[in-house]
């Protein structure tokens, strides 16, 4: 093992382990949980995969935002796709869900769950990714029943692309439902 994969491996588990935040309404919530892409060379490269599980007997409408960092004004910075398709891109859905739709910048994804479903997103570094590496935060918002005051349950794999082989699987919310 390389010395700057010690590097990588020490990073990630130091920001899987960062405490996650929740802030929780009557019918929705908002999640932040650490997120990290690399591509430092053209076949050694990272993925990341949120797997979210509606745990509601009605659908639940979830957003997903990445913001990669903070400008000198204050405002968020967002990792983009912006082709609004589910299949092509950057940020890619699988699973049964009810519609897909990014914001024109592509900085938001939406997708609508179904009851008692598991969806999955992917989120791969570009062919191209300056810089080769993004440590950034995933913002995962929700809205569902009006009397759910929990609705979903999930967890975040690192998968390092070469060997196919997860660096990291983290709960979210410590496995606890959000």
């Amino acid at each position: 093992m390389t010395k700057k994969m010690k590097k990588y491996i020490l990073v990630m588990s130091a920001l899987l382990l960062a405490p996650i935040s929740l802030l929780a309404g009557s019918s929705g919530g908002t999640l932040i949980t650490p997120w990290e892409l690399t591509r430092p060379a053209a076949n050694n490269w990272m993925l990341a995969q949120l797997y979210v599980t509606n745990i509601t007997t009605e659908p639940v409408t979830i957003k997903l935002s990445l913001i990669t960092s903070i400008d000198s004004s204050g405002n968020a910075v967002y990792y983009t796709d912006g082709d609004n398709s589910p299949t092509t891109g950057t940020i890619n859905a699988y699973g049964n869900f009810l519609s897909y739709t990014e914001t024109t910048s592509g900085a938001t994804v939406s997708l609508q769950i179904p009851a008692l479903e598991t969806v999955k997103i992917v989120v791969t570094p570009p062919a191209t990714i300056s810089p080769t590496e993004y440590f950034m935060f995933g913002k995962l918002e929700w809205t569902g029943p009006s009397n759910a005051p929990v609705a979903l349950i999930g967890r975040l794999h690192i998968q390092h692309v070469d060997s196919g082989s997860n660096i990291a699987a983290v709960p979210l919310n410590q496995g606890n439902p959000f």
